[in-house]
């Protein structure tokens, strides 16, 4: 008997690869396409109906069964809420990372382990399985995306195939064109929140607001200097220089946004330490070394840390009580509270958490 795995299939290039891979190397393949689509909301770029159409093409040409799974309102109370709910509490999530943890590799997995009755769940991300225990970085370091996949938890890593990790985009590509699967150089790739139109978050912000109030203040200096009114911290993070409106001679960028809706401007803000809760962690904490790399943005570099075990709280059985303090021992750019922080052992992705406060050098 074949050992069956369920894909998530996106009806795109990478888990349609996933798909014709598992199948040449002799499982038994379910394509599984998840629909997140909400009409109030602007989802069309992954999770929609138009992606159902595609991913059953691709399922027919493999000659696999295909299932679709309606995980809408999950979608809704998981991803999008939080989403909106962040934004108007000061910070800056990524909702990628949540429908990873508690979407894709939470209720779509449990669903094919559980009713299709298979033995593994794979998807078309970039990123490797290692000893069973660990997700390492792709391949391909141009398209890694183990950041992504951090919070995913360790006692379902054994049960995951990520099919595209140990391959180039290029070759993927080439394969998929062979194959005529899907023509890969038309397919157009999306890099933005699959359920906001662009890059400008803040009309749907306004337009979904659940009764959340934009926060008013002034533009303060790093002397304490009053420069100006701003519109609404909503419109604001940390690092951002552009749509500020306002000239004092000199470069001037988001340094820290207060609870009382006040902002601090000024010099390009690097980081020092930060402070990251919500832990997800792939070693016992005992076994935490002092020294790692670290990305506290998914487009920001890596580098180099150091665990403050002093002031740090790590509860073996309680995650929810557990906080890292890490000092950063690079230059590196500001990320913003709600943004996640990686930590990786060279490719090794050891846990990390979401960055509660951030300390500028």
């Amino acid at each position: 008997m074949k050992t069956k795995v369920a894909v998530g299939m996106s009806g795109g290039i990478d888990s349609s690869f996933a798909a014709y891979k598992l199948l040449e190397e002799g499982y038994e393949v379910i394509g599984v396409t998840m629909l997140g689509s909400k009409e109030k909301y602007e989802i069309g770029k992954c999770c929609s109906f138009s992606d159902i159409e595609d991913a059953k093409l691709i399922a027919k040409k493999l000659n696999i069964d295909h299932v679709i799974v309606d995980l809408t309102k999950e979608f809704e109370e998981n991803v999008i809420k939080p989403f909106i709910n962040d934004f108007y509490n000061l910070k800056t999530p990524n909702p990628c990372i949540i429908c990873n943890e508690k979407i894709k590799f939470g209720l779509l997995m449990d669903y094919c382990l559980e009713n299709l009755k298979v033995n593994y769940f794979a998807t078309g991300h970039y990123a490797r399985i290692k000893n069973k225990s660990f997700i390492s970085k792709a391949l391909d370091s141009q398209k890694d995306q183990s950041y992504f996949l951090y919070r995913i938890p360790k006692n379902k890593i054994e049960k995951i195939i990520f099919p595209c990790g140990n391959f180039y985009k290029k070759d993927i590509k080439d394969i998929i064109a062979f194959n005529n699967l899907i023509n890969p150089y038309s397919k157009k790739e999306s890099y933005d929140i699959c359920f906001i139109k662009g890059k400008d978050y803040v009309p749907f912000l306004l337009s979904n607001s659940e009764n959340n109030i934009i926060k008013n203040g002034y533009f303060i200096s790093q002397e304490g200097e009053i420069i100006s009114k701003h519109k609404g911290t909503l419109y604001y993070t940390i690092g951002q220089r552009k749509g500020l409106n306002i000239a004092i001679g000199k470069k001037t960028y988001i340094r820290e946004i207060k609870e009382d809706g006040n902002i601090i401007i000024g010099e390009k803000p690097f980081v020092k330490s930060i402070k990251i809760t919500n832990l997800n962690l792939f070693l016992n904490p005992i076994n935490l070394k002092e020294f790692y790399n670290i990305k506290i943005r998914y487009r920001t570099k890596e580098v180099k840390c150091k665990i403050d075990f002093n002031s740090s709280k790590l509860c073996s059985n309680n995650a929810l009580n557990s906080f890292l303090y890490i000092n950063i021992l690079e230059d590196v750019e500001a990320s913003a509270p709600g943004q996640s922080a990686v930590i990786y052992d060279d490719d090794i992705v050891i846990g990390g958490g979401i960055i509660e406060k951030i300390y500028l050098s």
